[in-house]
């Protein structure tokens, strides 16, 4: 947009910022103390337009420094430079006389679990709340109402310090990819993929079909990894290669859109827990994480209000029930997903390359299918699919059981990951199991460095938790569960509890009523 330089040099204050975004619908953001008009840029952007929009108003610094690579940083950004950022807030002296009383005051449990916040008061959790729901547009800057919580001076050590991690981080080579790595990766479900059709085409015995069964749904398992890595860009770092190697791997081998997992996956890193605006908390009716989709909230991603309906009311008074059985039947969901969004979007990177790779998936699916006895087929489908539960678990597990609060957008990208985040504690050797995304709360922080290297990465981030008085929160996988479990079983009873409250409501005006 090089007609925006004239804007060179020019100082933005918040207040011309704040302006400009609900006056003139212009899509801007912070980066390095620097304001970017990136209207132009919105429909063309990887991530998908949400992404960029969920910023706008917003310090982006810290979330464009790690989702995207050198180039874009150094160069590409500058095009979209309208002037220099002059934060109002900052210039004001008032809590100068505090700082050494704050410095000397650490935050603790910056991060809790929802279970904490549910369980403090079940009156206010009954009360609908009067906070209005807000769409993502750029013609909405982002609230400052919840910044009070925040003690904005330990917010910006916490910054400081989470950018002396990332720099040691990179000294140490951890965003370096080790290739040995990934061969061992494709020799694990390659390995998988070859027993798959080995006990369909020569089984002899509803044994042989169901290890062939099993074997395809621990492929589908391995290979989400590897298009993970490539979908964030951290294999060769190189957006062209890694999106083929993620078409390649998640629409081919997997029958899912690659196209569809970024555009979700993307939105849920930046708003991770927001329950208005990520997308991997919005499974109405089946699991509500909080109270607050009681009111029938609107999904900036969905761009629609989730509606608490019958079913919901039913379902989420024994979602801790039936969270295993509801996961198990996962990937059905990302089936429809993933086809939904790539029919419905134009504008997607490698659509063509995704569209035949998907029709080969089912071709081959298809004729994998066609060798099996009739009576076999529905068994083989659900039993394959169901192998996947292990991995819809591990997604889920990380972040049901964390704070869904919303503290405002002066809240630290590092603390905000680090509260709404939980890692998996496992022995190494179990690391090809979970894939290396049992350490969430790590890939939240550096979401570009490849899995195998996050557990190197664990010692570092401990220690910098430990400086900034933040909570890591890592737990054992049975104790995870537990975690979630309970958090899930506390949103049912209270609901439970306001369904029963609503229903003697009723009963007592009809009671009336007839008298």
């Amino acid at each position: 947009m090089p007609s925006e330089n004239k804007y060179a040099s020019k100082y933005i204050t918040t207040q011309e910022l704040n302006r400009r975004i609900k006056e003139q619908n212009q899509a801007l953001v912070i980066y390095a103390n620097k304001v970017y008009r990136l209207d132009k840029w919105l429909k063309f952007h990887p991530g998908g337009e949400l992404a960029i929009k969920h910023m706008i108003g917003k310090d982006a610094t810290d979330a464009i420094n790690a989702f995207h690579p050198d180039y874009v940083k150094k160069k590409n950004i500058h095009t979209f430079y309208i002037g220099e950022y002059v934060d109002e807030d900052a210039c004001i002296p008032s809590a100068e006389a505090d700082r050494a009383t704050l410095d000397n005051t650490p935050v603790n449990n910056i991060a809790k679990p929802i279970l904490s916040a549910i369980t403090s008061s079940i009156t206010s959790s009954i009360t609908p709340s009067t906070t209005s729901t807000r769409r993502i547009s750029s013609t909405s800057p982002p609230t400052q109402s919840s910044d009070a919580k925040l003690d904005l001076i330990h917010q910006e050590r916490i910054t400081e310090a989470y950018r002396k991690l990332d720099a040691r981080i990179r000294s140490k080579g951890l965003y370096n990819t080790r290739y040995i790595n990934y061969m061992y990766e494709v020799m694990r479900f390659g390995t998988l993929y070859a027993l798959t059709w080995y006990f369909a085409l020569t089984g002899t015995s509803t044994l042989h079909y169901l290890m062939s069964a099993v074997c395809l749904g621990a492929f589908w398992h391995q290979i989400a990894f590897t298009a993970h890595d490539a979908g964030h860009n951290g294999i060769t770092h190189l957006l062209p290669v890694d999106g083929i190697i993620g078409v390649m791997t998640a629409d081919l081998c997997g029958g899912l859109s690659m196209a569809w997992w970024k555009k979700s996956h993307y939105v849920h890193h930046l708003v991770t827990n927001e329950i208005e605006h990520d997308p991997d908390l919005q499974q109405l009716p089946f699991f509500a994480v909080s109270t607050k989709f009681v009111q029938s909230i609107y999904s900036t991603y969905y761009e629609r209000v989730l509606d608490f309906d019958r079913a919901a009311q039913f379902f989420i008074q024994f979602q801790h029930l039936l969270y295993y059985p509801v996961l198990a039947f996962g990937r059905f969901n990302l089936y429809f997903l993933s086809i939904s969004h790539i029919l419905k979007e134009q504008r997607v990177a490698f659509r063509k390359l995704e569209l035949f790779s998907m029709g080969l998936y089912w071709m081959w699916f298809s004729y994998l299918l066609s060798r099996l006895p009739y009576s076999l087929i529905i068994p083989y489908i659900l039993i394959s699919h169901m192998i996947t539960v292990l991995l819809h678990v591990q997604i889920t597990l990380s972040h049901y059981g964390m704070s869904t609060e919303e503290l405002g957008p002066k809240e630290a990208f590092a603390a905000k990951m680090l509260r709404t985040s939980m890692d998996v504690d496992c022995p190494k050797w179990l690391d090809w199991l979970h894939g290396g995304l049992q350490f969430q709360a790590i890939h939240h922080l550096f979401p570009r460095v490849p899995r195998h290297n996050l557990r190197e990465c664990q010692r570092y981030v401990k220690e910098f938790c430990k400086e900034v008085g933040i909570e890591y929160h890592c737990y054992g996988f049975v104790k995870g569960n537990g975690i979630v479990l309970e958090a899930l079983r506390d949103v049912a009873n209270q609901i439970s509890l306001m369904n029963k409250v609503a229903k003697g409501i009723v009963e007592k005006e009809l009671r009336e009523h007839v008298n």
